[in-house]
């Protein structure tokens, strides 16, 4: 059997896995996914780690090298303007010292990814995009997962990640709301090549639990649950007036959507408008989904077409965005890819 790297994505509730696999006699590849809910909801440590790797081999994943996804709470995105006349090395230095400026941060504190930005610098210089990570918020990754006998062959950024699936054809503006339980992560693109992005924690699930508790008078455990139910069986008995709850926190992701997109078209005026989907956990709520698409005029789609349900995937494509895309990413870098891989590792 071909099979790529394990894509892991460690959220601050949930840990969720792919791995694009094919038989070695030829055939389409297809994606084993799994996700189950965190101990804790804060830093990885060696337990937790231990926990993720027997998980990983129960459910049928093969191989000790993974693929990490870093938070957007500690891999930051910047704009730079270089000159255009520094290439190859002298344009790597030239990159590392001036995000050290612009993240006051140390020149060897850090690894960075670079892209080409669909806009001009300033006359004689170029425009890049890039993704920092440094190396403490790195260690705290990799030191874990060594010790539970996993490999990091990598490290990635969701910016690029979702860039590389929705490709990078053409001059539009797309938008992914990555609703996760600890912050609503807005990427805007333009050809595929992220040009902005936000992070609210007030708009995560975990927001929305909080606040449903409070209006309900219920626990925040017994909401959660409510809202796992309600997301897979509507009309339950508290449906009604959680469904009201998660159309205002659906109204206010829209219209902060609708903000990141008017910087976007502000910046690209000659791009035309693209696709806009949400991504995460809190994509299996329906009203939240549908109110948001509403705020903004339009539908906000699931990405079950950029990544097909297939056999032995067990979670919903918007689940497992960023977990697939680091399975099959190259190694070495700080950014993703979430096309279907051209080769494997057996």
């Amino acid at each position: 059997m071909n099979r790529t790297v394990i894509g892991l994505d460690i959220g601050s509730a949930t840990v969720k896995a792919a791995q694009w696999e094919k038989p070695l006699s030829g055939g389409r590849w297809s994606l084993r996914t799994a996700a189950w809910p965190r101990r804790g909801s804060g830093e990885l440590d060696c337990d937790e780690a231990s926990r993720i790797s027997a998980i990983l081999t129960r459910r049928g994943f093969v191989g000790s090298l993974v693929s990490v996804l870093a938070s957007g709470e500690v891999a930051r995105v910047a704009e730079i303007d270089l000159p255009s006349a520094a290439v190859g090395a002298g344009r790597l230095a030239a990159a590392r010292m001036e995000l050290a400026r612009v993240c006051r941060m140390e020149p060897n504190g850090f690894e960075f990814e670079t892209w080409d930005l669909p806009r001009s610098g300033r006359s004689g210089e170029v425009a890049l995009g890039a993704a920092v990570l440094s190396h403490t918020d790195a260690d705290k990754l990799v030191i874990p997962l060594h010790e539970a006998g996993l490999v990091v062959a990598r490290i990635g950024s969701g910016s690029d990640a979702f860039g590389s699936m929705l490709g990078r054809q053409g001059a539009t503006i797309d938008a992914i709301a990555d609703i996760g339980a600890s912050a609503l992560s807005l990427t805007v693109l333009v050809g595929g090549a992220c040009v902005y992005e936000r992070r609210l924690a007030e708009l995560g699930t975990r927001a929305m639990v909080s606040s449903a508790a409070k209006a309900m008078r219920m626990s925040e455990d017994r909401v959660a649950r409510t809202m796992d139910t309600a997301s897979r069986k509507p009309g339950g008995a508290s449906s009604t007036v959680l469904a009201g709850m998660l159309k205002q926190f659906g109204a206010r992701i829209g219209d902060e959507i609708a903000v990141s997109l008017e910087y976007a078209s502000h910046r690209y005026p000659k791009a035309a408008e693209g696709r806009m989907l949400a991504v995460g956990g809190g994509a299996c709520h329906e009203p939240l989904v549908k109110a948001a698409g509403h705020a903004l005029g339009l539908d906000l789609a699931t990405p079950q077409a950029e990544i097909p349900m297939v056999e032995s995937q067990l979670v919903p494509p918007w689940c497992v965005v960023a977990a697939a895309a680091m399975s099959v990413a190259p190694a070495g870098v700080v950014g993703a890819s979430v096309r279907q891989p051209t080769g494997g590792r057996a």
